[in-house]
């Protein structure tokens, strides 16, 4: 059996005020991408930790990527097949906060699923034009639409509305809307 990353550890590591120190956020996220169900007592102390300094300037940035690596984690398969029924209660009560501190959007989502599942199917289109998206086409797909819309739209607050037919190109549109701020 693999040994628990040193949860404790990096808690104790985050503690000092100010940026987190050299590789802290990505050998947290490496941490914290290897969580199991099991891990709850033992991670518990670093996501608060990372939950409170989520809302801290100088830190909030490393804070909310690290806790993206936990989020990313905990809806996974091999994470959520392997929860038991007594053990959802307790993780609800520390991913909840922990999402609602990390400000989590649908483009970094995306944009946190490209770098650690690029090959994964994120659409999966039925029927007689049935075809498969994985992450990656989904995110290049999305930016090429987005970056579409701001060069016809210009500078300022862009706002688009969508008029068609249920489809995929429709989703893509919508998706490059929701995940590229407009």
């Amino acid at each position: 059996m693999a040994e628990h990353p040193p949860f404790s550890r990096l808690a104790a590591e985050w503690t000092p005020a100010g940026a987190p120190a050299g590789d802290l956020v990505e050998r947290t996220r490496e941490a914290l991408a290897t969580v199991q169900p099991s891990d709850l007592a033992e991670v518990a102390g670093l996501v608060e930790t990372l939950t409170a300094r989520a809302g801290q300037e100088a830190s909030r940035a490393g804070a909310r990527r690290a806790l993206f690596a936990l989020l990313d984690a905990a809806r996974r398969r091999f994470f959520t097949e392997a929860l038991r029924p007594a053990e959802v209660e307790p993780w609800t009560r520390l991913l909840v906060p922990a999402l609602d501190r990390a400000d989590y959007t649908l483009g970094e989502m995306l944009r946190a699923r490209e770098e650690t599942g690029p090959r994964t199917v994120a659409l999966r289109v039925l029927g007689e034009d049935a075809c498969e998206l994985t992450v990656s086409d989904l995110g290049r797909c999305t930016r090429s639409i987005a970056r579409g819309l701001h060069a016809l739209l210009g500078d300022g607050e862009p706002r688009v509305a969508l008029l068609g037919e249920n489809s995929l190109d429709g989703a893509l549109a919508d998706l490059a809307c929701l995940t590229n701020g407009i």
